[in-house]
């Protein structure tokens, strides 16, 4: 089992490593906007039908499949930025990480999807409430 501990003495970033970083978060912050619109899609379409309730969304949305997706837009969106590809050579991205991009990716699935669910709840328990009051 690998010891995962901070490194005392980290290598000092130079500046490809900080657009790199930066590059990361922004395809991060793509992803989670991405994850939303098609969340609010999802609910608009659900609220078309006859019988809705807000919860019937939270399957679409478990937590594996969940980070699952998350961690395939990071990987897809970050290889056709770092090799400026467009193509089906990105479904083998991840050949092109080495162990630190992957521990890092997977650190910053776990935030977007803790973010996600987070916006979520929210989202149905705003729906829920206004069909409460509708109700009322």
């Amino acid at each position: 089992m690998n010891n995962l501990r901070p490194n005392p003495n980290p290598p000092r970033e130079g500046t490809a490593d900080m657009i790199n970083r930066l590059n990361f978060y922004d395809t991060s912050f793509t992803c989670l906007h991405f994850l939303m619109i098609d969340f609010d899609n999802d609910m608009q379409e659900m609220k078309r039908k006859k019988d809705f309730h807000p919860l019937q969304l939270l399957n679409k949305h478990d937590r594996e499949s969940l980070d699952l997706e998350i961690l395939n837009i990071i990987r897809i969106s970050l290889a056709s930025k770092m090799l400026d590809i467009q193509s089906e050579e990105l479904l083998s991205a991840d050949l092109y990480f080495n162990k630190k991009d992957e521990l890092d990716m997977g650190e910053d699935a776990r935030i977007i999807g803790f973010v996600f669910r987070d916006f979520v709840k929210q989202r149905i328990e705003t729906a829920i409430k206004t069909i409460e009051e509708k109700n009322i």
